[in-house]
């Protein structure tokens, strides 16, 4: 069940099937996705029923720091009713329940993935879909087919998925590569899925040029790299194949976003100023002037 949902959740919304019901200002969209979590969420349940819920115990940092997350957005989303204040309340609390939806794949997925058969039968559909994914992205890239918004070649593509859920799914797929070159076969997968989950998801990080994908994929070189050293198998081939994929993703995702990050250093003052600058569109600067009125606040 969660590996035949893996297409449909990594699948952009406008290219699902979905009805919208008559609930807050623009409706409540229920798409095929959403059937998918639900589908995945019922498995999971099954799977806990007859097996046992145990696995779960193996992460209560990881299901804490979400619970955390959840309970900020619910408190943000009754706060302003609480206050009276003029608050589209319906409209932000489907928006949450979104947030809630997705997370129940954190408990679902190790409740459903509980032997190496598993995990090759999930991995695998996940290698696959991220090499279709990038095969579109470089189609996209070199202009022979549109995306979203038409033909726009020569920069940051969404594939079939948008830029940062392409730069997920892509992370994920280099993350399993990543873990083949520290620790060896992951799962018992073919080492030629193993490489195109490196090459495929390498690919699909650049062109989705998203620096968080950049960072989530070097951390996770580096998680790879200390549980190899603690396990005493780390070597020097092993150590240059990590730097290797990170450098080669780092080049490609800083060439795409060249203009967005010049822009953010002559904001900060690193780089010189222009006598004429604009900040369309550069989410590090937005985040960072929300930052600072939020600690001034």
């Amino acid at each position: 069940m969660l590996a035949l949902a893996l297409p449909v959740l990594f699948l952009h919304v406008d290219l699902q099937p979905k009805v919208t019901l008559p609930l807050g200002t623009d409706g409540a969209e229920i798409a095929l996705s959403d059937l998918a979590v639900l589908a995945v969420s019922l498995a999971a349940l099954q799977a806990g029923r007859r097996l046992g819920f145990s696995p779960l115990r193996a992460g209560p940092w990881p299901f804490a720091a979400a619970a955390f997350l959840l309970a900020l957005i619910a408190i943000g989303t009754v706060q302003p009713v609480l206050l009276d204040r003029d608050y589209a309340f319906l409209d932000h609390a489907l928006t949450a329940a979104k947030f809630a939806e997705y997370a129940l794949l954190a408990l679902a997925v190790p409740l459903l993935v509980r032997t190496r058969h598993d995990l090759r039968l999930v991995l695998g559909v996940l290698i696959l879909w991220t090499a279709a994914a990038a095969v579109v992205a470089v189609l996209q890239f070199f202009g022979v087919i549109p995306e979203f918004r038409g033909y726009r070649p020569g920069g940051r593509e969404p594939s079939f998925l948008g830029h940062h859920d392409l730069a997920a799914l892509a992370g994920a797929a280099t993350s399993i590569g990543l873990v083949s070159i520290a620790l060896g076969p992951v799962a018992g997968l073919r080492r030629s899925l193993l490489w195109t989950a490196t090459v495929a998801g390498a690919v699909g990080v650049v062109l989705s040029g998203a620096l968080a994908g950049f960072l989530g994929v070097a951390a996770a070189a580096l998680a790879a790299g200390l549980v190899a050293r603690r396990r005493r198998v780390l070597e020097l081939a092993k150590v240059g194949g990590l730097v290797a994929v990170v450098v080669v993703i780092g080049a490609g995702v800083f060439t795409l976003r060249a203009a967005n990050i010049g822009s953010f250093l002559r904001f900060l003052g690193i780089d010189q100023p222009r006598e004429e600058e604009t900040f369309g569109g550069e989410s590090y600067v937005q985040r960072l002037a929300l930052g600072y009125l939020g600690v001034r606040i």
